[in-house]
């Protein structure tokens, strides 16, 4: 065979490939068969306030590159400026948690002490000895401090709160600004811990109020320990994500998911497919997470697309070697501009506006990149995928010559061999035509189908009819005839009704021949 041909037959062996699965889409229930969706929940890691590591993944799938990659701390991360902070802690000392405050706060603590305890009197320098009191000035010094730090603490606690809803409120504008410029849908979690900073900032304000002497001293430090200068703040830090993502590896596959075909329906749910996705690895290191494709195989929800029932049916590729990606994922992306009346690329885009449908019926497509977890994979779908993408690497593949025989008109029609071999060992007159040497009992029709299997030349026998011609009864024939070949047979079907009527052949006449063992059946099914 010519290099040429075989360039041919793979190409046609990809095509009936696409063209079957296709089929199988559109033909079987398609809600009930995929789990290959975005979630929204903690199984979900957004990329979106990521946008550098976006553009390395997308420069990856561009450029066929599937080498692992190595995050570590502080390398991509979104940060709210210290400069924001300060002017937002600047404009609460001038006017709510000015002097004033923090003067009335100590001045009430000075007051209760007064009632509490009648031997003293609260007054604009603080507390005194009452009018016959005998105290000495080291105990009204020791009450006097007392109260003062009690007032400071009570100003520290409110700033606290306050400090928090600052950076909250600031926090919700920086992701305001990133919606407004690239028009992300969804944000991961913060791995900014609130609580923790604003506590380490009370327990410093703390300290200078025990340095202090007097409020005008201690409101003067509070504002000099701010105006030093703040820190920028680490808001999201893709390393501590996937530190955190990464316990969800145990409850499935977990994959890099690309954009979405979303829909809302009518009851207010929502639905969304990724366009394409990768299956990854994540491992989570002291210092670092490394993320890995086990597989050179990109998938291309090319059913997710069908799902939506477009005036046309997609049947191109549904899986790609990393190498051809980008030519592949052009075939959906022509096919989506088509239908949406676009000519702008968005598929290997790292960031592109919400494409909206030309009818309800059609998803909007989302810029989104993200992590996703998929549990109870069944990819009964994409069984394909892996095959066709063999096929485009040029890897040998039984498929395709088998698909070349047929082409250059290699396959022998056995079909006179055959009936010549039934006839030489079926004679009319003999016993043997009439009764089974197999554990069921065969009609000439079947018994043909077993002589076809015994010729090496036949590399695939189809059996064909209407219900109630006897189709399981010759499968189930064929598997006992295969034992007793000591070959392993593996039976499929899209219903489980039709295996049952199989096993209970097989195992009821198993029951009948050998009543104390035990058949060699194994049932397996989208639960195990």
């Amino acid at each position: 065979m010519t290099s040429k041909s075989k360039s041919q037959s793979a190409k046609l062996s990809s095509a009936i490939l696409n063209y079957f699965a296709a089929f199988t889409e559109t033909r079987f229930n398609f809600r009930t068969l995929i789990n290959y969706r975005w979630t929204d929940n903690e199984l979900t890691l957004d990329l979106s306030i990521f946008q550098d590591f976006q553009d390395q993944l997308i420069s990856r799938i561009r450029s066929g590159d599937h080498s692992p990659i190595t995050i570590k701390s502080n390398e991509h991360v979104l940060t709210l400026s210290g400069d924001k902070v300060f002017l937002a802690v600047s404009k609460e000392f001038s006017e709510r948690f000015g002097l004033d405050y923090l003067r009335s706060c100590v001045e009430a603590e000075f007051q209760k002490v007064a009632e509490k305890n009648r031997v003293f009197v609260s007054g604009e320098g603080g507390l005194r000895p009452a009018d016959g009191a005998d105290l000495s000035p080291l105990e009204v010094q020791k009450q006097n401090q007392l109260a003062f730090l009690e007032g400071c603490r009570k100003y520290n606690l409110a700033f606290r709160k306050q400090l928090e809803h600052i950076l909250l409120d600031l926090q919700q504008q920086e992701i305001t600004r990133l919606k407004e410029e690239t028009g992300l849908e969804h944000v991961p979690a913060s791995t900014f811990n609130s609580a923790n900073y604003v506590m380490i900032h009370f327990d410093s304000l703390q300290t200078l109020a025990r340095e202090s002497k007097n409020v005008e001293e201690y409101f003067g430090r509070v504002k000099g320990r701010f105006s030093n200068g703040v820190e920028d703040i680490v808001l999201y830090d893709l390393f501590i994500s996937l530190q955190k993502y990464a316990r969800f590896n145990v409850a499935g596959t977990t994959y890099l998911f690309f954009h979405e075909l979303h829909r809302k329906a009518e009851n207010g749910s929502s639905e969304g497919y990724p366009v394409f996705f990768v299956e990854v690895t994540t491992v989570p290191e002291v210092n670092e997470v490394k993320v890995s494709f086990p597989r050179d195989l990109l998938l291309i929800n090319t059913p997710a697309v069908n799902y939506f029932k477009f005036p046309s049916v997609l049947t191109t590729s549904r899986a790609s070697t990393f190498k051809d990606a980008t030519g592949n994922l052009g075939g959906m992306e022509v096919f989506l501009q088509t239908h949406y009346g676009i000519d702008k690329p968005f598929v290997v885009e790292s960031r592109f506006g919400t494409i909206k449908p030309p009818e309800d019926s059609f998803p909007d497509i989302r810029c989104r990149i993200g992590f996703q977890v998929v549990r109870d994979e069944n990819k009964k779908l994409l069984d394909y995928s892996e095959i066709m993408s063999r096929l485009q690497a040029g890897e040998k593949s039984k498929f395709v010559d088998f698909v070349s025989d047929y082409v250059d008109g290699n396959v022998e029609n056995t079909q006179d061999e055959t009936d010549t071999d039934f006839n030489r060992r079926y004679p009319i007159k003999s016993a043997t035509r009439y009764i089974s040497d197999n554990p069921l009992n065969l009609n000439t029709y079947q018994k043909r189908i077993l002589l076809a299997l015994h010729n090496p030349k036949n590399r695939i026998v189809v059996v064909d009819g209407p219900p109630g011609t006897g189709k399981s009864h010759t499968i189930a024939a064929i598997t006992y005839w295969a034992n007793r070949e000591r070959k392993s047979v593996v039976l499929t079907s899209h219903k489980k009704q039709a295996l049952d009527v199989i096993d209970r052949m097989l195992t009821d006449k198993f029951r009948n021949l050998h009543p104390k063992a035990k058949p060699s059946v194994i049932r397996l099914s989208r639960n195990g």
